[in-house]
């Protein structure tokens, strides 16, 4: 029998409709902030350098570091674990996509696994919020998320910083055109 899907990818994230849902393009007014990031810092202060875990927290704190340096109060760092200096806290988990929106991009951070499809269900709030996402290439992902369609990818491979110069150059009408 030749019929039925030929490239299945069975993916166990969800997002919930009555929380969540697809927002509406976002005014193109003047943003609070040019990246928005909500995440946990969730590395352990014990090192372990067998776990993947551990490196990946490592490698979310470098590239945090690197964006709160270059971009200062143009960043917006949301979430548990991280230097209450520079950290707007926690936000409630419902609450992301308006936090999202205060941006002219969400980013993410280097995930701690780069396992075929592997991805956070806050990706779904971030591509949801109608606010272009900026995510971290992880092996495959790109057949869940099409590239310029459901968000911009980055690799961990090139210069994080060239990267989204690049992005903040674009025009606003056509990345919200595009989100």
């Amino acid at each position: 029998i030749k019929w039925g899907a030929k490239n299945i990818v069975f993916s166990p994230l969800g997002m919930c409709q009555v929380r969540f849902g697809k927002l509406p393009s976002a005014p193109n007014s003047e943003k609070l902030y040019d990246l928005v990031f909500v995440g946990s810092n969730n590395r352990s202060s014990t090192p372990n350098i067998f776990s993947k875990f551990w490196w990946g927290g490592r490698r979310r704190e470098q590239v945090i570091k690197k964006l709160q340096r270059q971009y200062k109060d143009r960043f917006a760092l949301y979430g548990n674990g991280w230097n209450p200096s520079y950290s707007k806290g926690p936000v409630p988990f419902d609450k992301q996509q308006e936090v999202f929106r205060d941006g002219r991009f969400t980013i993410d951070a280097p995930p701690y696994s780069f396992s075929d499809y592997y991805t956070s269900n806050r990706h779904l709030f971030q591509i949801a919020s109608s606010i272009p996402t900026i995510m971290f290439e992880t092996p495959r992902i790109n057949n869940v998320f099409r590239e310029n369609d459901h968000c911009y990818y980055i690799s961990n491979k090139i210069n994080l910083i060239n990267s989204i110069e690049e992005f903040l150059k674009v025009d606003k009408e056509e990345l919200h055109y595009k989100a």
